[in-house]
């Protein structure tokens, strides 16, 4: 029963290894982002486009 519960977890393990999520995550994140909405710690504050105080873009590679 051990070596098959030992087996078990070690198919999971193995399983859940992957490099997939990475290269997803890697390639969603490049390229340039630009900030297009601020919300304040008061409730319904928010702020688009020009009515930003200040704007800001970030570029990822």
């Amino acid at each position: 029963m051990k070596i098959k519960f030992l087996a078990l977890i070690t198919v999971i393990i193995l399983c859940s290894c992957s490099n997939d999520q990475d290269t997803i995550t890697q390639a969603t994140l490049e390229g340039d982002w630009k900030l297009i909405q601020m919300m304040g710690m008061v409730p319904n504050s928010e702020t688009t486009g020009s009515d930003m105080e200040r704007q800001e873009s970030y570029r990822f590679f």
